[in-house]
């Protein structure tokens, strides 16, 4: 699911080539991220053992154990949210990449990559990027009629005149080394989530063409984009968000609960590294080791799919319709499942090349697990307790027992865990005490419900909560610009008609046939 720009370039404590560091690390040194729900105290943030060394030689000893631990029993999550969650956390957050990669001859330029907050937060900027009126590669100009600029260019499949990919291919720039062309390339780190852009692409486009009512081009544009944002917004938080979330964290910020995390200042552009740099890593746990793409490709390796991208592959795009995604695999009742969300994490996809460490960095192992550990430690994410103090106010009256408020079982839980998973005793003590946020994430979704877990169906209680202030709270920022615009009754009415509007992905799906 990885590129390179998720391991941080500058002051990677993984680098073994960079010098010892002070910990904690603090957020708010950085350009781009801060601490959620306010500054933090340094005994507040995450340090590991309290110096590097020893920090990393006991995440590494924590990555080989995620690493190698038995898998959960249960399958319950159908495998294509994994990957619509993945272009969630692209409309919230911003890295280099997409079209201002790329120089006059279309060329991708090498650049530092750096996160940061976007300004329109689950606006589909991912899919739009600055609109047709500043696009410069390309994202605009489907068809061969006079409102072509006006729709977003679809990918073909070799062989086909199917559409369903990204597009391959720059009419302004024919000649580009790279083939892909979209608003973020992050979107093309994978085949699923590739193709899932696609199907909002497909949607922008079917509903332009539905409203011919609507005379000037530019406000038909803007009227299926509005009707885009709508249904992409709407599956978000009904349908991703209820899969994911705890169901009393759910119910809270659907039902326009309270906000806990109020950024100030420079603050509100700058990232929550809890949500970035731990909580929301937790996809890596739902990845199977192998998926079916289609009735023609019954089952392809994790491997293989990561390696199916532009920048791992370009020779090989347009790919041929046999890498054309058979939705049934992956949304609906029959569709294949993810992996509980658990600390175990598919053992096939941790060392993968598409995610490895620098070798220049060291010898390490397990090396995306490694990663998502050592992140919290490079950027300082606030210790479980602390986060749990500052959530205290949402804290359910049965809770007292869970997992986040209670240190004791936190403990007591972790380490029977890490033992059995072959920690030794000293180091499982040390992790459960102070465990990392990412670990915990896992560990308290795959904890009992009545210690606040999901049983490996949804994230746990903290860990929700976490999740939700950040997607809750972008949402409401442009509900008025959306869910409140004028236009909105006029447009549903013109592209659906008086049917149902897809709630689902199983429904975009259904009303894109």
């Amino acid at each position: 699911m990885l590129k390179s720009h998720d391991i941080p370039q500058h002051n990677n404590m993984l680098d073994r080539r960079t010098g010892d560091a002070s910990l904690p690390r603090d957020p708010a040194r950085s350009r781009h991220f801060r601490t959620m729900f306010g500054p933090s105290r340094p005994e507040e943030r995450y340090s590991g053992t309290g110096d590097v060394a020893g920090s990393l030689r006991l995440l590494q000893e924590l990555a080989d154990v995620m690493a190698r631990a038995p898998e959960e029993e249960g399958f319950f999550l159908p495998a294509g949210y994994t990957y619509f969650a993945q272009l969630v956390s692209h409309d919230v957050s911003k890295i280099s990449g997409g079209e201002f990669d790329y120089d006059a001859d279309g060329n991708e330029i090498e650049r530092v990559p750096e996160t940061q907050d976007r300004h329109l937060r689950l606006m589909l900027e991912t899919l739009y990027g600055a609109g047709p009126d500043e696009d410069r590669i390309g994202l605009y100009g489907e068809g061969n009629d006079d409102l072509a600029r006006w729709r977003l260019r679809q990918g073909r499949f070799r062989k086909s005149k199917a559409a369903g990919d990204l597009p391959r291919s720059c009419p302004f720039h024919p000649d580009a080394t790279t083939p892909l062309f979209a608003a973020d390339t992050r979107n093309d780190v994978n085949l699923v989530t590739a193709q899932i852009t696609a199907l909002f692409i497909a949607l922008h486009n079917k509903a332009f063409d539905r409203l011919e009512g609507v005379n000037a081009p530019d406000a038909r544009f803007e009227a299926a984009r509005l009707v885009t944002r709508f249904v992409y917004r709407s599956m978000v938080a009904d349908d991703l968000m209820q899969r994911l979330l705890h169901p009393v964290v759910f119910a809270h910020y659907r039902n326009d609960g309270q906000l806990l995390d109020h950024p100030h200042g420079h603050d509100r552009h700058r990232f929550p590294a809890e949500f970035s740099h731990a909580v929301y890593r937790f996809g890596h746990s739902l990845i199977r080791h192998d998926y079916r793409v289609n009735d023609l490709i019954p089952m392809q390796s994790i491997r293989e799919m990561l390696a199916e991208t532009a920048s791992q592959r370009p020779y090989a795009f347009p790919q041929d319709i046999h890498w054309k995604i058979d939705w049934r695999h992956y949304f609906g009742p029959h569709a294949q499942k993810a992996l509980p969300l658990t600390p175990s994490i598919a053992g096939n996809l941790v060392e993968d090349p598409a995610v490895a460490i620098p070798k220049d960095y060291g010898d390490w192992t397990s090396d995306l697990v490694l990663r998502d550990l050592a992140r919290g430690l490079d950027i300082g994410v606030l210790k479980v307790e602390a986060l749990a103090g500052r959530i205290a106010a949402l804290k359910p009256a049965e809770a007292d027992g869970w997992l986040a408020f209670d240190s004791g079982r936190r403990k007591s839980f972790a380490k029977a865990w890490l033992t059995a998973s072959g920690m030794t005793d000293d180091d499982a003590e040390r992790v459960a005490i102070d465990p990392p946020l990412f670990f915990f994430t896992l560990h308290e979704a795959g904890a009992p419900v009545d210690a606040g877990g999901g049983e490996g169906r949804h994230l746990g209680f903290l860990a929700s909560v976490v999740v939700a202030e950040k997607i809750f709270a972008s949402l409401k920022e442009h509900r008025i610009d959306i869910e409140g615009s004028p236009m909105l009754p006029s447009s549903l009415d013109a592209v659906f008609g008086p049917g149902a509007l897809p709630g689902s992905m199983e429904q975009l799906i259904e009303f894109l046939k």
